[in-house]
């Protein structure tokens, strides 16, 4: 056999290995649900089962006040929990308003986690470079490395996930 091939006896035995990964992962997603805060909890159930739903919608069923919804939102958004997926005419407003749908799995959730760190590190770079390259005010300068230390102590919880 050939270095770095598989035989025919260990394939299903690497098809194991890979699907107990993929269980373990989707277990420590289904665990991050069931440990959240009741108000979250309840606002994930909820898009859950309305999948995909606005936050208006979410504060007619629960008859909370929007500020209750949006923050739950914004906490279950930023746990990679939730994700935006389109907009919908609020017929109250006349305006757009976000739709959101869980993240299907951990595997989407980790994927998201990943996007974000990047996204992160380039911003982190750019500031780092903006702040050792250019001659800046003392405002802008103060402003840029409340946003670096912002973004690296976000960097460091993405890295716990």
């Amino acid at each position: 056999m050939q270095p770095g091939k598989i035989s025919q006896t260990q394939k299903p035995l690497k098809m194991i290995q890979n699907n107990i990964s993929t269980v373990n992962r989707n277990l420590a997603y289904f665990q991050k649900v069931e440990n959240l805060a009741a108000n979250r909890k309840t606002v994930f159930e909820l898009i859950k089962k309305h999948n995909p739903i606005t936050a208006q919608e979410l504060s007619s069923l629960l008859l909370w006040n929007i500020n209750q919804i949006s923050g739950r939102i914004t906490e279950l958004s930023e746990m990679f929990l939730i994700k935006p997926e389109g907009s919908k005419l609020n017929t109250y407003s006349n305006c757009e308003n976000t739709l959101w749908t869980i993240v299907g799995n951990n595997q989407e959730r980790v994927d998201l986690i990943t996007a974000k760190f990047k996204e992160l590190e380039l911003e982190r770079d750019a500031l780092e470079e903006d702040l050792s390259s250019f001659e800046l005010s003392d405002y802008l300068k103060k402003e840029a490395q409340k946003r670096l230390k912002k973004v690296n102590k976000t960097l460091k919880q993405l890295a716990t996930f």
